[in-house]
């Protein structure tokens, strides 16, 4: 009935599964009315060696395609990048400025600095900033045993500085 060792499975998803089985054509209908019965569904599939041709010659041209569309998106983002980033550094610097009117009042009275620190010297400079400007930061900056009031959008889920500060994640530049 079935070449032994023919069976294969082809394809699955989560309702189906697609097997390629060889058979000798006397057994053709009996096979299908065996399948029919346990409620399989029988295609019966004829190789076209043109056909396969034509299915070998728009696979390599959708692949050459992809990998064009890919060197032009490729182009693409490198330029949209550039301009996204800066965006973003604008941003950052808008809502640098607007915390710290918020924060110190009018008039405007600040210096701003944009720094790229290794972890061990953030920490660092981050204490000597706080032992600085502690004044700045009222009674919750200076630390002590006192319940703190929980300020939303400053206090909840960041640590608080007695500076304004806004990080800027950098990506990866190791390529």
């Amino acid at each position: 009935m079935v070449v032994p060792q023919s069976g294969k499975k082809l394809a699955e998803d989560n309702d189906f599964h697609l097997y390629g089985v060889t058979l000798f054509k006397k057994k053709l209908d009996e096979f299908k009315t065996g399948c029919r019965e346990k409620r399989f569904t029988v295609r019966e599939y004829k190789y076209d060696p043109e056909e396969a041709e034509r299915d070998s010659d728009e696979y390599s041209r959708l692949l050459k395609d992809s990998q064009d569309q890919w060197s032009t998106f490729m182009a693409w983002t490198d330029t949209a990048f550039g301009e996204v980033f800066a965006g973003m550094i604008h941003i950052k610097i808008l809502r640098a400025f607007v915390e710290s009117v918020l924060r110190y009042g009018l008039p405007v009275n600040f210096d701003m600095a944009l720094l790229r620190l290794s972890e061990k010297s953030a920490s660092r400079l981050r204490t000597v900033l706080k032992d600085m400007f502690a004044h700045l930061g009222g009674s919750w900056a200076a630390g002590g045993d006192q319940e703190v009031t929980v300020i939303p959008g400053v206090t909840s889920e960041k640590d608080f500085y007695p500076y304004v500060s806004v990080d800027v994640p950098l990506p990866d530049t190791s390529d």
